[in-house]
């Protein structure tokens, strides 16, 4: 219940400060006219950051001997404990918190076509790995989570608007949900 309080606070928060942000980039995102194009974007970058999380994921598994990063064993937990909640967590919350906080906001501190991306990457790994580093070899899965941040980035840079890479976002973590729930079934 505090997660969920905490969250929705928070979620509030963000939604209040960007709202003007939000509301013009999703009817441009949106329109009719530009939907085909903006999704094609989209999908592009993402899949190209899925490619090298996979591959890095694929490495590091060898390298570690199959241990997950700190950061997906401890959703794995939290998805088994409370499937409803973490549903909203990644589908949602995150893919909208996140990108406003490490690709709008690291753009507006630097505009660096190639230090921006770099930049928004890295913190965005960090952010997802630091909590959990118990040894150096934790800190490889920098490297996934960076991959996949630095691919939103690119998006984002590319086509300035918020919504390429939420929707990407959402549409990755969500796929992740579904595949962990469907193997907790088997």
């Amino acid at each position: 219940i505090f997660l969920f309080v905490s969250d929705i606070s928070l979620f509030i928060v963000i939604l209040f400060i960007y709202h003007k942000k939000l509301i013009n980039d999703f009817k441009k995102y949106f329109n009719k006219d530009n939907i085909k194009d903006n999704l094609g974007d989209s999908l592009k970058y993402w899949g190209i950051g899925l490619i090298i999380m996979i591959i890095s994921n694929s490495v590091i598994s060898i390298i570690t001997g199959g241990e997950i990063a700190g950061n997906e064993e401890m959703v794995r937990k939290l998805i088994k404990v409370a499937p409803i909640l973490m549903l909203f967590e990644v589908s949602i919350y995150a893919p909208i918190v996140e990108e406003l906080i490490f690709r709008h906001s690291i753009k507006n501190i630097t505009s660096n076509k190639y230090f921006y991306p770099i930049l928004s990457g890295l913190i965005f790994g960090m952010m997802h790995v630091m909590s959990s580093v118990s040894s150096l070899t934790d800190l490889l899965f920098l490297i996934p989570y960076s991959a996949l941040g630095v691919a939103f980035a690119c998006c984002y840079r590319k086509t300035d608007n918020i919504f390429s890479s939420i929707v990407v976002h959402s549409l990755h973590n969500t796929i992740s949900f579904i595949l962990l729930m469907v193997s907790f079934k088997l």
